[in-house]
């Protein structure tokens, strides 16, 4: 027994003598006899009062660890508590709702809960009020408000029920929770929402989402708009889309959606749509993406679509600048060109004519004829390369004979006879036996073989060689042209095959640049190749690949 209950035993002990003096009297019938039992009996009491005086101990130590329960569970509660009245007054808040209210206790109990709102708030806080005093039910009422502080807002949830109080009135409990931080957040995404959509607007971009298994769909409210209606006001689905798809991309269009869910193939598709307000569709740009934690065919396609009309029609009117730009770079340098190459066999024709006129001399007449006779073979041959490459641009379809290549190249090389000779050029042909003929028109491929041969003979050096090589590879045969002049740098090959260019912008060789451009139109009918490269033997190696006759 401690100490506390031996001076607690003295003071009931004391307090009982008290009570009892002056009103102590002993039976006239106790006898001696009688002692032993009473003391029983006094001694049976006094251990019954011990008991009791335990059981009295053992119940106030579990009040006082309820207690401490009660101040752990309640007033260090995550959440404020309130106890309010029928007005709105305070009755009672834990400590997290005093910290929330930047309050004590004393500042917080027995006024308003309203005073801690923004005024704006009150009305919506009483309003809230009201609806859960009303309440039939023992349900909980949320509202949303904001606390004025001396520091920024604080933003509280109030969830609420009805409670009777003590003196018979009604009032409520509530729960308050901070909601601060999640309203931050919802602000920050707001504004990104808000960023987002302005920058749809400016982009003309809109979202859609189609899930095949429900079979619904989903739409941004930018693309609506983009479609030419207000926001919800029509069937987000995609029958209704197909419906004012231009009639000629429906197919493609239903194929690259049966391409997205069969095959996992993302959409990559531009289609024209009737839009109301517009007298001609839009062309609008469909994506599907698909997320990385899809590892299976997709259920659900989610993509963008984005009206590029304004765009499409800006790349091409820049396409008809740049090809108008390009033409009349192509007609300029042509002009100057043929210029150059109509000017020179007519001065020395009239030259020659104004000689003869002067002299009157028939001698002189016949020396000059064979100069003037070549100089106007030389316009025929300008004219007639002008003509071929127009006739070439409009020939879709060729002859298919069998053209056996061996001896065209011989005919080619008698052809150029007088030009090798001029250029004191040297020719060597090697083509194996018994090589298979090809497919094609044998005059047109005369042409093309004359052409890249004749390149190469006014390009070799003086006394240089020209190697001609052909061989068969798999269903194709090649022809291989070497020279051996200054080579093409890489940057250029592909132009040389264009109309009227020319790397010698100097003009120190003859021709107006349609040589090649000839041979590549030929070729290209013949479903062949085309091509340059350097030659081991340090110029140019021109290729021509064309196809066997099987």
């Amino acid at each position: 027994m401690t100490k506390n209950d031996l001076n607690t035993t003295s003071q009931l002990r004391q307090r009982a003598m008290d009570l009892l003096k002056g009103d102590y009297s002993v039976d006239d019938a106790l006898t001696n006899a009688d002692l032993p039992q009473l003391l029983q009996e006094l001694r049976i009491a006094q251990v019954e009062l011990q008991l009791q005086n335990e059981e009295l101990r053992n119940s106030q130590a579990e009040l006082e660890t309820a207690h401490r329960k009660y101040f752990d569970y309640y007033e260090l509660a995550p959440v404020g508590y309130l106890t309010l009245d029928d007005k709105g007054f305070v009755l009672d808040a834990n400590l997290t709702a005093r910290n929330l209210l930047r309050n004590d206790g004393r500042h917080v109990t027995g006024k308003p809960f309203s005073l801690h709102l923004m005024e704006t708030e009150r009305p919506k806080f009483y309003a809230h009020l009201m609806d859960v005093l009303s309440g039939q039910q023992q349900q909980l009422e949320a509202v949303e408000l904001a606390l004025s502080t001396a520091e920024e807002p604080l933003f509280v949830r109030l969830e609420s029920k009805p409670h009777d109080l003590s003196d018979g009135r009604r009032g409520a409990v509530v729960v308050l929770t901070d909601i601060t931080k999640r309203h931050q957040l919802e602000m920050q995404l707001r504004d990104k929402q808000n960023r987002l959509e302005d920058a749809q607007k400016q982009a003309k971009l809109g979202y859609w989402r189609r899930d095949f298994d429900s079979g619904e769909g989903e739409w941004s409210a930018e693309l609506y708009r983009l479609l030419g209606y207000e926001p919800y006001s029509v069937p987000s689905n995609h029958e209704f889309f197909m419906a004012r798809v231009h009639p000629d991309d429906v197919e493609p269009l239903r194929q690259a959606v049966r391409d997205a869910i069969y095959e996992g193939i993302p959409i990559n598709f531009e289609t024209r749509f009737n839009v109301p307000y517009a007298d001609e569709p839009r062309i609008l740009h469909i994506r599907s993406f698909h997320h990385e934690d899809e590892a299976t065919l997709p259920h659900v396609l989610r993509g963008i679509m984005q009206d590029v009309t304004e765009l499409r029609q800006a790349q091409e009117e820049a396409l008809r600048a740049e090809v108008e730009r390009a033409r009349m770079e192509v007609l300029t340098r042509f002009i100057r060109d043929a210029s150059h190459e109509f000017r020179t066999p007519l001065t020395i024709l009239q030259s020659s004519i104004e000689l003869a006129h002067r002299r009157s001399d028939i001698n002189f007449f016949h020396q000059r004829h064979p100069l003037m006779i070549r100089q106007i073979e030389r316009v025929g041959r300008i004219l007639d390369t002008m003509l071929l490459t127009s006739k070439l641009s409009m020939m879709h379809t060729i002859r298919d004979d069998a053209v056996q290549i061996a001896a065209l190249l011989e005919d080619v090389q008698r052809a150029l006879r007088d030009e090798i000779e001029a250029y004191r050029r040297q020719i060597s042909l090697s083509v194996p036996p018994d090589l298979p003929p090809v497919h094609g028109d044998e005059d047109l491929l005369f042409d093309a073989l004359y052409e890249v041969i004749y390149n190469a003979v006014r390009h070799s050096g003086d006394g240089k060689r020209v190697q001609i090589e052909v061989y068969a590879v798999a269903e194709r045969m090649r022809i291989t042209v070497h020279d051996e002049g200054d080579g093409i740098p890489p940057e250029l090959r592909e132009r040389v095959f264009e109309a009227f260019y020319r790397a010698d912008e100097a003009h120190t060789s003859h021709g107006v640049g349609l040589g090649l451009t000839i041979a590549k139109q030929i070729v290209d009918l013949h479903r062949g190749a085309v091509w340059i490269e350097d030659s081991p033997s340090g110029g140019t190696a021109a290729h021509i690949c064309l196809p066997i006759m099987s």
